[in-house]
């Protein structure tokens, strides 16, 4: 940057001149500032664009669980966090069930219990109310608080937590259907929490851009959870089906009840067998999960045509009855005399046409009938 002076500048004008010039470092710094977070800005939406096309192609609900909060915590630079889902419970009211939880730092608890959807809890009171919830220190929750904080794991694993971020998962109806529980934002993203150490130099409260950012990533996760929920209501749907055809098949046909079941597993150990298999007699030959289940299906259901077979055909013991067999016999015996007959007519007609047969060929009419 340059400022043209004059040849002898007074103080006055040298003053004047450093102010400009001091402003134009501090507009070029804050555009600078501008565009770091404009940048900053793009990647996170792409981010949660990739996170969105991530959830939306993953077919299994577990793995799917999995990568929402794998997903929620990169986000945000959360050391830990939880995953719950809604059930109903009838008459005794629904509940949040504890699915699933991850941490950094240390080993995660496996997934059991459920909480109930009240203002006792962190989880419970952002499913009752539908709205976030932002703890800078679980040590300074005000005592008059209606929730309190749950420090078992905490004193069970030596862990301890700081900072917690909760959001609702509602569906696109506006209705709660579980929520997600982050703890501790790390100051560094990767790096691992060291608890002999200042703890407060390794974590931070979220920020108000955090929760923006896990909400959006929340509303994302419950369409694409209430998705493969309904798509696995209407395998269990379909797998009801088959269970009740197979069923309806082999009541038609008592003595080989549990053929069809034999013939599916026999099929898929010899489709996994073949998938697993890297011979050349197999290269290229390989079966997904999709295609087992559909050879599974189509294997239970190989005798459907049974159910159009008429009962009395199916449950003989023998191949023939009896009067069967003498039917087939009565038609052969039918189907020779007449042909027979229509020899002999050709024969007659043949004879008549000369004149009067004489005493030969009556003779051999005679024999021929």
């Amino acid at each position: 940057m340059f400022l043209l002076l004059p040849v002898r500048p007074s103080m006055e004008e040298l003053e004047r001149a450093v102010a400009v010039a001091r402003r134009r470092m501090e507009d070029e710094r804050a555009l600078e500032l501008a565009a770091e977070r404009l940048a900053a800005e793009r990647r996170l939406r792409h981010q949660l664009l990739e996170i969105g096309a991530s959830l939306s192609a993953e077919p299994d609900l577990d793995r799917l669980l999995g990568r929402i909060l794998s997903s929620a915590r990169s986000l945000v630079q959360a050391d830990a966090g939880s995953l719950y889902l809604l059930e109903d419970r009838g008459a005794t009211g629904a509940r949040l069930r504890f699915l699933l939880a991850q941490n950094d730092s240390c080993e995660a608890p496996a997934p059991e219990g459920s909480l109930k959807v009240d203002s006792t809890s962190i989880a419970g009171m952002v499913a009752m109310t539908g709205r976030p919830l932002r703890i800078d220190d679980v040590e300074s929750i005000p005592a008059n608080a209606p929730y309190t904080f749950n420090r078992s794991f905490d004193r069970a694993t030596g862990y301890t937590t700081r900072s917690v971020l909760a959001v609702p998962m509602t569906d696109r109806r506006g209705q709660p259907g579980g929520g997600l529980q982050l703890i501790n934002r790390k100051r560094a993203g990767g790096a691992r929490l060291t608890f002999h150490e200042d703890l407060a130099g390794q974590v931070v409260p979220f920020t108000d851009r955090d929760e923006e950012l896990l909400r959006a990533l929340a509303a994302q996760a419950a369409v694409v959870i209430e998705n493969s929920r309904l798509v696995l209501e209407i395998q269990q749907l379909f797998e009801a089906f088959v269970r009740a055809a197979v069923t309806a098949i082999e009541q038609r046909d008592p003595p080989t009840s549990g053929h069809s079941a034999r013939v599916a597993v026999y099929t898929v150990n010899l489709a996994r067998a073949v998938d697993r298999d890297s011979s050349p007699a197999w290269m290229g030959v390989g079966f997904s999960s999709d295609a087992i289940r559909q050879l599974r299906y189509a294997a239970l259901l190989h005798d459907v045509g049974k159910l159009g077979v008429r009962e009395s055909v199916l449950t003989k013991s023998a191949k023939l009855y009896p009067y069967q067999d003498e039917l087939i016999r009565e038609r052969f015996f039918h189907a020779r005399r007449a042909l027979q007959l229509a020899a002999v007519e050709e024969r007659l007609g043949d004879a008549v046409s000369g004149g009067r047969p004489d005493d030969a060929t009556m003779t051999e009419l005679k024999a021929a009938l």
